[in-house]
């Protein structure tokens, strides 16, 4: 299970006793694996690798976000943005969607 979650549900979360896995962008990620579900119930090496390239490169990586959202014609300030849609060719729990999206929100798209 992946998820980004509020501070409220932060709150809840380590009251349920969950702990956070990843912190990306100041936004906490849990995850829970559970191999007995398949393929897709674990996180693989290269997931965590590339997580921790976006947790390790933030400021780097938004800065490419932004300017690709330049590109499009829209700045993180525009008051009619779309913002940028991003599509994982993964085969797996959404890992790497769930901390793109943390690292990258107010330019990716919900």
């Amino acid at each position: 299970m992946t998820s980004t979650t509020t501070k409220d549900e932060e709150k809840s979360s380590k009251e349920e006793g969950r702990n956070e896995f990843l912190n990306v962008n100041g936004n906490p990620v849990y995850f829970e694996e559970d191999w007995d579900t398949g393929i897709g119930g674990g996180l693989w090496s290269t997931g965590m690798a590339m997580a921790k390239y976006f947790q390790n490169h933030t400021s780097e990586v938004r800065h490419n976000l932004e300017t690709l959202l330049l590109l499009k014609g829209e700045t993180t300030t525009t008051k009619q943005k779309s913002g940028l849609s991003v599509l994982e060719l993964g085969s797996g729990n959404g890992f790497l969607s769930v901390c793109l999206a943390a690292l990258g929100k107010g330019i990716i798209k919900d």
